[in-house]
């Protein structure tokens, strides 16, 4: 059995299908960039793509760069925000639990000269959007949050963070890798920049995409090489992978209601039988109910706990972290003894309610 979902997700038959028409064309394996009839069939299609995307995402009027993935975009965003407006400012915020791909980018800005300050997140994994407002200083020019978190499931208020950032003249990217499928698609008009990634959303691993929502607020180009994507992004465009995210955000905006239906009733029913001895990270009211993350009673079998892992495919944070321990966690304030007995759990296409039923009971029997 597979609880591993918000590390990533198996690619769907359709996506496959889509991807494969691709690659086995007669048309678009051309270059979309070369300046023959082949070459413009394949440029014609990746913009149709390219629309596509915007209005499913109902950013019909952005701009999308298409990246190798979300930590691409992620850097993208970062790096190419600093580099573009530091005359305006050197200080960044973000938080102590986003994604490494955010902090480590924000880190090798720090060595470049900017100023990043890492604010805490309340004990259930939200942010005090006032301490984001007294910690805005006159020479800040980005922000950075996620949206859906990876390991809490928390969900954060886009739209009130963003209206405050943009009362204040400041920059804001948001980390919407883990939103598709696992909450709505709502792009406040305030935002600025908006990393998304295929894989966590039944489409292929190695494409992603960045959206610059404000016309006005270019980036500084941070992979060179050509001219690629109006000069934003160089690399040969892969057509196929484009075509598989879209696909896959087609079928997932199409089947969300009824997705979310099911998984609202799993995480109900973890809430109503887990063993009352477990505890639960993060909020338990604004979090997706894809996620579930436990804290195991101190009594509990580490050994067992282990196999359980194993047995159930389930991890205790972020793939991306090869660490014993979470700084996400840790942020929260669970020790690192407290870590060992966590548990992340996340459902998907494939997750049934027998799965459910025989996963927590093989918990509960662990507690007891």
């Amino acid at each position: 059995m597979y609880f591993d979902y918000m590390s990533s997700t198996p690619v769907h038959p359709d996506v496959s299908k889509c991807m494969l028409e691709y690659l086995s064309s007669p048309i678009y394996f051309a270059n979309p960039d070369s300046p023959h009839g082949l070459g413009s069939s394949c440029r014609v299609r990746f913009d149709e793509l390219s629309s596509q995307f915007l209005t499913l995402l109902g950013a019909p009027d952005a701009q999308v760069v298409w990246t190798s993935g979300a930590t691409e975009s992620i850097n993208l965003a970062l790096k190419g925000a600093a580099k573009q407006y530091h005359r305006a400012g050197k200080h960044i915020i973000t938080w102590k639990t986003e994604h490494s791909a955010t902090l480590d980018t924000l880190s090798s800005l720090e060595k470049d000269g900017f100023s990043v300050t890492m604010l805490p997140v309340l004990p259930d994994g939200m942010i005090d959007i006032a301490l984001l407002d007294q910690s805005i200083r006159s020479d800040t020019i980005l922000v950075s949050i996620t949206h859906v978190h990876n390991e809490l499931g928390c969900i954060q208020d886009i739209d009130a963070i963003a209206r405050l950032c943009y009362a204040r003249g400041v920059l804001i990217h948001v980390d919407c890798a883990q939103t598709l499928g696992k909450a709505p698609v709502n792009l406040s008009p305030f935002i600025t920049y908006a990393s998304f990634s295929a894989h966590k959303c039944n489409g292929p691993k190695g494409v992603g995409a960045l959206l610059m929502l404000d016309a006005n607020r270019p980036l500084q180009k941070q992979m060179h090489g050509g001219l690629q994507q109006n000069n934003k992004r160089a690399g040969t465009i892969p057509l196929f992978l484009i075509a598989g995210f879209v696909r896959s955000i087609e079928l997932t905006l199409a089947h969300y209601s009824a997705q979310m239906a099911k998984y609202e009733h799993f995480s109900s029913y973890c809430k109503e039988k887990l063993h009352p001895s477990i505890l639960w990270n993060g909020t338990v009211s604004q979090r997706t109910p894809v996620n579930v993350n436990l804290l195991m009673p101190a009594s509990v079998d580490l050994a067992r706990l282990a196999e359980l892992k194993q047995q159930y495919s389930l991890s205790s944070h972020a793939a991306c972290n090869p660490y014993a321990t979470s700084h996400v966690l840790t942020a929260i304030g669970r020790s690192s003894d407290e870590q060992k007995r966590c548990l992340r759990i996340s459902f998907g296409l494939q997750t049934t309610e027998d799965c459910v039923v025989t996963l927590v009971d093989a918990i509960n029997d662990l507690v007891a």
